[in-house]
């Protein structure tokens, strides 16, 4: 890669993956989510990802594990309804950012 190998390219995915991701025991260095050359998913690094950081899986995957009691009346979550992109505004009305879970017994 042109600014660096082994995710020192200092692009923000290599520093999502520096300080989230898993290390690679061969390299010693952050194991890539994609192959840049090739595009190709490292199926390994994504489940690490969604099993660490995914919230909405999270929340589902713990919620009756007493992740529910804890988080009840306190979780709130904030996003905007526009993304800048360069000087372009996109809209992000149809996009599902973050899946809701809530079981049918939960309160509000």
């Amino acid at each position: 890669m042109v600014l660096g190998s082994q995710g020192r390219g200092c692009d923000q995915w290599d520093i999502w993956a520096a300080v989230f991701g898993p290390q690679d025991p061969k390299t010693g260095y952050p194991k890539p989510l994609y192959d840049k050359a090739t595009g190709v998913i490292d199926p390994t690094v994504a489940e690490y990802w969604k099993e660490h950081f995914d919230l909405s899986y999270i929340i589902e995957r713990d919620w009756d594990k007493g992740l529910g009691e804890k988080v009840a009346g306190k979780l709130h979550i904030y996003c905007g309804t526009m993304v800048r992109r360069g000087q372009k505004l996109l809209s992000n009305k149809n996009r599902q950012i973050f899946p809701v879970f809530v079981p049918s017994d939960a309160t509000r």
